[in-house]
């Protein structure tokens, strides 16, 4: 698949003996570096109170980023709708798109991506965060990009300022549920399989057999989002992947805490479950050397039908998610 398209998820990783201050300068400078490299596009992540990950609000990070870019797609991957009121977001990147013109993505996510005690006071006016409410807020979101049109949650809330054209608006999502909001709605896709990678192929095939065609967006169009990790060796990948590893057991053991070094995970007592799980998350990692990459990224592209990957890579030492960066810009 020679045509095949990278881009790149920024969660702003927080090394271990780094602020959320160095993460989000860390962000700033791969943004500035991958963009010379031939990336389509560029996508900051939605996290809070999380002592890993930086990224908490996109659309601030969106600015300096686009502003010191110039070839990359900028957007957020994504905002999480159910924390905010649709006419905010809506007018938020209107204002990105006015600044930017045909550079901004929004990607629209369903978590909240925080625990319930910091996402109450978040939260306007979220109410439910089923299924049914979160297909209406997405509804009343693509309303109020509809400048001059009606808007179903009240009337004279257009979003501002006044025909600043839209953004392009991807719905992210880890489930066939998701692939089918997006497909009745007539939006861009992105699966996320390095949250499910089980249900992927079926997700992106039910999206292309559902998708009704919108005039914005005539065909379906999809990518996957993985996690991967390049570099010279396969030796040296396993051992930077180790730190990733670590970060989710922590996460699903729930041991708060910032992404260890390779080493701290190798001298880490875990019990046996969690050894199994670090073992398991190691499998599932899309890590190794760049011939090894190539042909595994290649044959996943095809089995889901898509023409462009989006890259997350969670790293200790920048240098070498900075390098896995350098080293698959050159694969395709």
């Amino acid at each position: 698949m020679a045509n095949l398209q990278l881009s790149i998820l920024d969660q702003s990783p927080i090394p271990a003996g780094d602020s959320p201050a160095d993460a989000i300068a860390a962000s700033v400078q791969l943004a500035q570096h991958c963009d010379q490299l031939g990336y389509q596009r560029y996508w900051l992540a939605e996290h809070h109170c999380n002592p890993a990950l930086a990224g908490s609000s996109p659309e601030i990070l969106i600015t300096r980023i686009a502003a010191l870019t110039k070839n990359m797609r900028i957007g957020a991957g994504g905002v999480m709708l159910n924390n905010y009121t649709p006419l905010r977001v809506a007018e938020n990147f209107k204002v990105l798109h006015s600044l930017y013109p045909g550079r901004i993505d929004l990607g629209l996510g369903r978590a909240i991506n925080g625990n319930q005690r910091t996402s109450n006071p978040l939260v306007a006016n979220r109410g439910s965060a089923d299924g049914t409410s979160y297909l209406k807020k997405i509804r009343q979101l693509l309303e109020n990009f509809n400048d001059g049109g009606e808007n179903t949650a009240s009337q004279n809330t257009d979003g501002q300022p006044p025909k600043s054209g839209v953004p392009e608006i991807w719905l992210l999502g880890s489930s066939i549920k998701s692939a089918g909001y997006a497909a009745k709605l007539g939006l861009l896709f992105s699966f996320a399989h390095f949250i499910n990678r089980g249900d992927g192929i079926k997700a992106m095939e039910f999206y292309r057999g559902q998708y009704t065609p919108v005039a914005a967006e005539p065909k379906p169009q999809g990518s996957i989002c993985v996690f991967v990790i390049c570099a010279e060796t396969q030796k040296s990948a396993t051992n930077i992947a180790l730190s990733h590893a670590g970060f989710l057991v922590n996460q699903r053991t729930r041991i708060p805490g910032p992404i260890p070094t390779p080493q701290s995970v190798r001298d880490t007592p875990y019990t046996p479950p969690q050894r199994r799980l670090l073992e398991a998350h190691l499998k599932q990692t899309i890590a190794g050397s760049p011939n090894t990459i190539k042909r595994k990224l290649t044959a996943l592209a095809a089995t889901h039908g898509v023409e462009e990957l989006v890259i997350v890579t969670n790293t200790h030492d920048f240098q070498d998610r900075l390098r896995s960066y350098e080293l698959l810009a050159d694969l395709f």
